[in-house]
């Protein structure tokens, strides 16, 4: 009832605004005494009552970084959006696991001067929120919005979520502008081309591109259009006008876009003469293949033309999403300034009284940090700096809350996973390996074990039950390697010259050999 706006909201969640609190505070911002809640417009279905419900609690801040102070422009209290599942042509499926969560957004002022700075400002600023335990564990936990200008409007890259990707999205769509600015210069000698969409299935009658069969037994009809002068710019090296264009039919529900620039491919080859034929191409022109319904044929078509323009002009401000490659595409137009009005239905809080006890939970430094998460979790100072420089302190928390050993779960976090990767041909999620971690019966995990299980796993494709059936038939358990470890430190006879080959002939299982002495060692000197 709530979200379907039909019923006032409950009592804000004071666990969450103490928190935001105690972020404005340690982020040196100027924190509100009232907190009076807006209503942000939210128009694509994330937000099933068509709007977000968000607070500002402190503004005017500032955090310290290698390149000098960036500026907090704003710490705002929210509630979260729907995750997005999937997506096609004309629906898009939404999870409601995250709406209404306590959301938490800090924006920074544009101080920030290269895709290295940003990561560390990201880094900064999330880690010690992390340390302190504050957020949801898992993917989608946190997700930086990154905007980027070189002058030809704001760009905002929204759903960042891994520290890496920050740097590489920004690498990209500077590569990419500049490659644009290159487009509307060429543009600008030849002229701004004109796309016209003509219906052509006739000549893809007996295609024997798989590609165009499956587009059209979807249901879409094939049109063609020449772009005059265009030969060159469509896909060459950093020349992708292509790209552009195919981003544009899949965002307005297109089925897809290809490109003389491009072929002969796809299985389209005998059609090419027909196309340019029809179209009446010169050398010079190139041309376009788009699928679609016929009746999105006019908005895709006025879109097109609308890219092209905004190319040749160089106005690049718009929403785009990130890729699983780094790359980024067209997601919709940049929202207005003017989509926040006052929620009547939330009381103004006075939170003076909370700012005592928000004092007293504040975050740590960085530094801080990533020595008391050396402290806590036993851990060396580099791996700690590591795991948290990297953006990877939830993933370790989420792994350590799980196996219960901090060096186990380091080693699995910064090398185990990396490795298993590499071997499997194929980016292996921490969510995969803790799905993995909690079908484990073992008892007493250790590294070797916890290897294996990844690689039967990963790379030979056993279930995780399979998987650890596997590590318990091969691998000898810590109690099981503890008792005959004790019975060892017994014999007199047992030595630690011959400890090891005593063991291999007390079990047919493997071990640690170098666990097993530091056991027997701890067992024979306790002092």
């Amino acid at each position: 009832m709530v979200d379907a706006d039909e019923e006032p909201p409950k009592e804000i969640n004071r666990n969450a605004l103490k928190k935001a609190i105690a972020t404005s505070i340690y982020l040196n911002c100027i924190t509100m005494k009232n907190v009076q809640f807006m209503r942000k417009i939210v128009v694509d279905g994330s937000n099933t009552s068509g709007f977000q419900r968000t607070a500002i609690i402190g503004i005017g801040g500032k955090i310290d970084t290698r390149e000098g102070p960036v500026r907090i422009s704003a710490i705002c209290l929210e509630e979260d959006s729907c995750r997005k599942i999937e997506q096609d042509a004309n629906i898009v499926e939404y999870s409601l696991d995250r709406l209404g969560i306590p959301l938490m957004e800090i924006s920074t002022e544009p101080d920030i001067i290269s895709p290295q700075h940003a990561r560390e400002v990201a880094e900064n600023i999330g880690s010690p929120l992390i340390a302190a335990g504050w957020l949801r564990k898992g993917a989608d936990s946190i997700r930086q919005d990154v905007n980027f200008s070189m002058g030809y409007g704001r760009v905002e890259i929204k759903g960042v979520q891994k520290l890496s990707d920050i740097e590489q999205c920004l690498k990209y769509e500077m590569e990419r502008q500049q490659g644009l600015g290159k487009i509307s210069a060429f543009m600008r000698k030849t002229g701004i081309p004109e796309i016209t969409l003509i219906e052509s299935g006739d000549i893809f009658f007996e295609t024997a591109s798989n590609v165009l069969k499956r587009s059209m037994k979807a249901g879409n009809s094939i049109y063609i259009s020449r772009l005059k002068g265009c030969a060159g710019i469509l896909k060459n090296k950093d020349l992708r006008l292509g790209k552009e264009l195919s981003d544009i039919v899949k965002a307005f529900g297109g089925g897809g876009l290809m490109h003389s620039d491009e072929l002969p491919a796809f299985g389209i080859d005998d059609e090419i003469s027909n196309i340019r034929e029809k179209l009446g191409c010169a050398d010079n022109d190139a041309f376009l293949i788009v699928t679609l319904k016929p009746e999105s044929k006019n908005l895709i078509e006025n879109e097109l033309n609308s890219r092209i323009a905004k190319v040749y002009n160089m106005d690049l401000s718009e929403t785009r999403y990130l890729n699983a490659d780094g790359s980024t595409s067209f997601l919709r137009p940049l929202p207005g300034g003017a989509r926040m009005y006052p929620e009547t239905d939330v009381p103004i809080l006075d939170i003076v009284t909370m700012m005592e006890e928000a004092e007293r939970i504040k975050p740590a430094p960085l530094e801080e940090v990533i020595s008391e998460t050396s402290s806590r979790y036993g851990i060396s100072q580099q791996d700690s700096e590591t795991i948290i420089r990297k953006g990877l302190l939830n993933d370790f928390l989420s792994v350590n809350e799980l196996i219960g050993n901090g060096s186990l779960s380091a080693r699995l976090i910064l090398h185990i996973i990396p490795e298993s990767s590499k071997a499997s041909g194929r980016e292996i999620q921490v969510g995969d390996v803790l799905h993995l971690l909690q079908v484990s019966a073992m008892d007493g995990l250790d590294r070797d074990g916890l290897e294996y299980a990844m690689k039967l796993h990963f790379i030979d494709n056993f279930s995780p039950e399979k998987a650890w059936d596997g590590v318990k038939k091969s691998f000898i358990s810590a109690r099981d390697l503890s008792s005959l470890i004790e019975r060892a430190a017994n014999n007199p006879e047992i030595t630690e010259k011959n400890l090891i080959p005593r063991l291999r002939a007390m079990t047919e299982k493997k071990f640690n050999p170098a666990v097993a002495m530091e056991m027997f060692r701890k067992l024979r000197n306790p002092y």
